[in-house]
C-alpha cells in the first residue's frame, strides 16, 4: 500500500512564556506524512517545498523520517508561516500566512505525474 499526502508544510512560530516566538516544523499534512512513515507505511509528500531555508529544513526532516519526495522542483515562493499564541481560554490561536506560498505552487499535472507507482485509487462506494 502507498499513500500520497498533499497540503501544507509550514513553520509554526509558537510564542513562549517570555513572549518570544520560536519556529517549529509543522502543518497537518506534513505531520501526517511523518506519522505514516514512522508506522512503516510507504508515503509520499506531493506538494512543493520552498527553496528558502525553512523549505530546506522541512525537506530534510521529511527525508530523514523516510517520506518520499517525488517532486524534485523547489518553489521560488516562500514557506507558509503560522503565528501561534495562547488565548484566555488556554487554547491556541492561529494567524496563518498562506497566500503566495510554496505548498500551493504545485500544478495538477505535477501531482498526477508524481503519484507513487503503488498508489491505487478506488472508485467503489461502500
Amino acid at each position: 500500500m502507498a499513500i500520497a499526502v498533499l497540503g501544507e508544510a509550514l513553520i509554526d512560530f509558537i510564542v513562549g512564556d517570555d513572549g518570544a516566538y520560536r519556529p517549529h516544523l509543522g502543518g497537518s499534512p506534513y505531520n501526517v506524512a511523518i506519522g505514516l512513515a514512522r508506522q512503516g507505511i510507504d508515503v509520499s509528500y506531493l506538494s512543493s517545498l520552498s527553496d528558502d531555508s525553512f523549505g530546506d529544513q522541512l525537506l530534510g526532516s521529511l527525508l530523514k523520517e523516510g517520506v518520499q519526495i517525488p517532486l524534485k522542483r523547489r518553489s521560488l515562493w516562500p514557506t507558509s508561516l503560522a503565528l501561534v499564541t495562547i488565548n484566555e481560554q488556554h487554547q491556541p490561536d492561529y494567524r496563518l500566512y498562506r497566500e503566495g506560498v510554496a505548498d500551493k505552487d504545485t500544478s495538477f499535472e505535477e501531482i498526477v505525474g508524481n503519484l507513487p507507482e503503488k498508489l491505487r485509487i478506488s472508485t467503489q462506494v461502500h
